[in-house]
C-alpha cells in the first residue's frame, strides 16, 4: 500500500479513536476542557501537551435559554 494512503487511514482512526475519547468522557460528565499533559514513560518518546476547548454547535437543534439544568 501506498505510504500516503497509509498516513491517511492512521489520520482517520486517530481522529476517530479521539472522537469516541471525546463523547464517552463528555457522556461521562469528565470536565475535558483545559490544558492536559501526557508524559510517557519512556526517555525515547515525546511527552505531550494537548489544549481542549468547547465551542458550540453550528446549529443547534435545542434553545439553550429553555433547557434547565
Amino acid at each position: 500500500m501506498d505510504t500516503q494512503q497509509d498516513d491517511i487511514s492512521a489520520i482517520r482512526e486517530f481522529e476517530q479513536s479521539l472522537k469516541t475519547l471525546l463523547v464517552e468522557a463528555f457522556a461521562q460528565g469528565v470536565p475535558l476542557e483545559g490544558r492536559w499533559q501526557v508524559t510517557l514513560d519512556s526517555p525515547n518518546l515525546p511527552d505531550w501537551s494537548i489544549q481542549i476547548t468547547k465551542e458550540p454547535p453550528v446549529r443547534p437543534e435545542y434553545t439553550p435559554d429553555f433547557i434547565e439544568e
